[in-house]
């Protein structure tokens, strides 16, 4: 099904008739032969012993797959929703993902987040909000949450920014001001003539990061104490395990 989504002709694939009928308002007449954006929930075949998790994609590339049906489909309408979603002065699109914890949020690169797994971030009391962009507000410091197609721009959210992370194939590379700015623009959606005040802004009040190897930096940015004690755990657990 093709859907005309603030201005833009978006083919969507679903395997559930009722999000189908979800979408009707929204189905234009418009001939394309590329999905871009992909949502099953029943992958696999019935009789499969083993079937493979619910996944969301984007073109041929898995945004995430998780057993939470519920999520991926707010994934989606979340998605759509904010391509009719223009950000208010002050703000500025990144194509990053949020991860919510202790109501605060974390951005990072959306193929950091989505591949890691839902019990993982279960486990640790973190929400992933899944999405290829989120908006950020530079004057007050904040993630704003797009709502979902269909639903009302009051119904959008915010959670104060504790960081951001950029890309990077060296972690421990230095993150100067101006690479930080450059690396950012990189990362913008829909740059405008405001894009550049708005990322310099930005990196001023909240130098970002440079997206680390290791998984458990995810709570040391939230909460430096708890994440030198999980270190800690785990430097011990193995301490222990090689001198039985």
């Amino acid at each position: 099904m093709v859907v005309g989504v603030g201005g833009r002709a978006v083919c969507v694939g679903v395997d559930d008739e009722s999000l189908l009928e979800r979408l009707r308002p929204w189905q234009i007449d418009f001939p394309t032969s590329l999905v871009d954006y992909g949502l099953e929930l029943s992958p696999g075949q019935p009789d499969d012993v083993i079937r493979p998790l619910p996944r969301l994609a984007h073109g041929t590339c898995d945004l995430v797959r998780s057993h939470d049906q519920g999520a991926l489909t707010q994934a989606l309408f979340r998605i759509l929703g904010s391509l009719q979603t223009e950000p208010k002065p002050g703000s500025v699109r990144l194509r990053l993902m949020p991860l919510i914890y202790e109501g605060r949020a974390l951005l990072v690169p959306v193929d950091h987040g989505g591949r890691i797994s839902a019990r993982w971030y279960e486990r640790r009391g973190i929400t992933p909000v899944y999405s290829v962009t989120t908006v950020v507000d530079t004057t007050s410091l904040s993630v704003v949450i797009d709502p979902e197609l269909g639903a009302s721009s009051s119904d959008s959210i915010r959670y104060p920014l504790m960081g951001w992370w950029l890309p990077s194939g060296d972690p421990t590379a230095a993150l100067t001001p101006g690479f930080a700015v450059a690396f950012a623009m990189a990362m913008v959606d829909r740059v405008d003539g405001s894009s550049l005040g708005d990322i310099a802004a930005l990196v001023d009040r909240m130098p970002p990061a440079l997206v680390p190897k290791a998984l458990d930096h995810v709570l040391e940015r939230y909460d430096a104490p708890r994440g030198e004690r999980i270190r800690e755990t785990v430097r011990e657990q193995l301490k222990q395990t090689l001198t039985r």
